[in-house]
């Protein structure tokens, strides 16, 4: 293939310099003002770093490609699902005057949706950073010739810097409307696994995430989701590939963002926040998907209620459950493969 993009190599491994960072403002907007989001050793829970205080996921994993957006350039639909490419018309009225916007009016749909999104307490939203061979075939960063169904003779080496100029505008827009921004790296979908470097770490996959994480690091609230449904077939990646790109993703990143990866829920997998031998919260995807909780540690007996999350009221009756064994959480009481919340509380000795 013909390479219509070859520039001049420029020397900058190794490169050094001086820059100077001032105390950060705790009136700013967002995460602006709290500070970086980090792992608590010993702790379940991130935190921020400027107001330490705990920070707990409120927002949905969708829409998946959140960037497949008609204002971005070198950005179009795919045929084969239109109806999965967003204009975000609606929220161009939720876009403020002060915002940021590019091309007179291009980036109103989506910077109104994030504002949209802050007003409703979402503070986090999921994102596809690439997913050439995925779901969507509408997403990825890369600017010279591309088969968005994967292909081993994309482009896969020149970036589109017009294009990752506009996603850093809505990055830092989120950033000011305290939201999180997990950044997903790769999708379930075989191939897209194997769009960069047939599956490995080698260099095409090597420079995609050097690229995005020296790109839009800087900003204060970040995950790194290594993938989508890493463990899905066909192609299910292994646990060892996945330490591998989650240890190259933390050797270059100067700040030390969280590292996740997202597993197929094939078998129900929820939830639990859990303050152990006090409460414990398990959310299900799927009510009829249910299991077992371990408390074969904790003495005395709890209390085991249904919170059904689409009416806020509980549901049942309230079953009283002994500790010292795991103990079966059953069924809902109703619409069994809807979303369910079981809440397990420890009882005083006048119950």
């Amino acid at each position: 293939m013909i390479d219509n993009y070859k520039g001049e190599d420029v020397k900058l491994e190794g490169s050094k310099g001086v820059f100077e960072v001032a105390s950060a403002d705790k009136n700013a907007e967002g995460f602006l003002g709290k500070g970086r989001l980090v792992y608590e050793k010993g702790a379940f829970y991130l935190k921020t770093l400027g107001d330490e205080k705990y920070w707990i996921k409120g927002g949905a994993d969708s829409p998946e490609n959140f960037l497949a957006y008609t204002g971005f350039d070198n950005t179009t639909p795919n045929l084969d699902k239109p109806d999965w490419f967003h204009d975000f018309a609606p929220h161009i009225y939720d876009w403020q005057e002060g915002d940021p916007d590019w091309g007179n009016g291009k980036g109103k749909g989506i910077i109104g949706a994030l504002n949209y999104l802050s007003s409703q307490k979402v503070n986090s939203i999921y994102v596809l950073l690439m997913n050439i061979g995925g779901d969507g075939q509408d997403v990825w960063p890369y600017l010279g010739l591309i088969d968005r169904k994967g292909n081993t003779e994309n482009d896969n080496l020149h970036f589109d810097i017009s294009k990752l100029n506009q996603w850093e505008m809505v990055f830092a827009h989120a950033q000011q409307k305290d939201i999180n921004l997990q950044l997903v790296l790769g999708e379930g979908e075989k191939a897209n696994k194997m769009e960069l470097d047939k599956g490995k770490l080698g260099i095409e996959r090597k420079l995609y995430y050097r690229e995005m994480i020296a790109l839009f690091s800087h900003h204060n609230a970040i995950q790194w989701n290594i993938s989508e449904e890493y463990d899905i077939s066909p192609l299910p990646l292994q646990p060892e590939q996945i330490k591998e790109f989650a240890w190259y993703v933390k050797a270059i990143d100067p700040y030390n963002h969280p590292i996740t990866v997202h597993n197929c829920d094939s078998d129900g997998d929820g939830h639990v926040f859990a303050k152990n031998g006090e409460a414990y919260a398990i959310y299900l995807p799927d009510g009829s998907l249910t299991g077992t909780l371990n408390l074969t540690n904790e003495a005395g007996n709890f209390s085991l209620s249904w919170y059904n999350p689409r009416t806020g009221w509980f549901e049942g009756e309230i079953k009283k459950v002994a500790g010292g064994k795991d103990i079966r959480l059953g069924n809902p009481p109703s619409t069994p493969t809807e979303d369910w919340v079981v809440l397990i509380q420890v009882l005083d000795e006048h119950y």
